[in-house]
């Protein structure tokens, strides 16, 4: 099964998933597998990118946080993108741009929709 990502001609990306082709004592772990490997591989990548921007983002504002975490996961999804690609699932049909600009609307769109909107404050009312 041959794929026209160029990143897998050009020796990137190999043809096919460490998934399908890995044999461990003559049996292939489960596919599942390979995803929870890179996944946590790729929370460690963000994790560090967290902390790097955190050290060059200035100090003691109430958004530094909530900025870190913003593009350490917006840079996370193209290490993803590759790590899921070499390890579980092999490379994308569609051209590189294409397909990772799909995984960024996906990214994007699970993120929104996750996202539960905050309940109305209540007030108590005052008894005087």
């Amino acid at each position: 099964m041959g794929s026209c990502c160029p990143c897998a001609r050009l020796g990137w990306l190999p043809r096919r998933p460490l998934a399908e082709t890995c044999v461990v004592c003559g049996r292939s772990p489960p596919r599942f597998l390979f995803f929870v490997l890179s996944g946590s591989a790729c929370n460690g990548v963000q994790l560090g990118l967290d902390r790097l921007l955190i050290l060059v983002l200035p100090e003691g504002r109430w958004w530094v946080p909530t900025l870190c975490w913003t593009l350490s996961y917006a840079l996370s999804i193209s290490f993803r993108f590759v790590s899921h690609a070499a390890l579980v699932f092999g490379p994308h049909r569609d051209p590189p741009l294409l397909a990772l600009g799909k995984t960024y609307l996906t990214y994007a769109l699970t993120r929104t929709l996750s996202r539960q909107p905050y309940p109305p404050r209540r007030t108590r009312a005052r008894t005087e």
